[in-house]
This record gives C-alpha cells, sequence and structure tokens, in this order.
C-alpha cells in the first residue's frame, strides 16, 4: 500500500510540475536545443 501512494504522489507532483514547465518554456520561447547549445558553448568559452 505504501509503494502505491509513493508512486501516486510522486506522479501528482511531477507530472503537473513538469507540464507546467513546458508551458513557460513554450511561452518565453525557449526550447530544448538552445539550453542544451547553451550548456555547450559555455563549455567552449571557458579558458
Amino acid at each position: 500500500m505504501a509503494s502505491a501512494y509513493s508512486i501516486v504522489a510522486h506522479g501528482v507532483i511531477l507530472v503537473p510540475t513538469t507540464i507546467l514547465g513546458l508551458i513557460l518554456l513554450w511561452s518565453f520561447g525557449v526550447s530544448f536545443r538552445r539550453i542544451t547549445n547553451a550548456e555547450v558553448e559555455e563549455q567552449v568559452a571557458a579558458p
């Protein structure tokens, strides 16, 4: 019973948060490609 509660609780917390985050990224015009390229550019730019 505790494991079922744990799975449901994580789903209830993670799914809406992830959806909200994706909506915010979309509303700000940020793409995953832009985020991943930003990390690469920072590593290349560092001496």
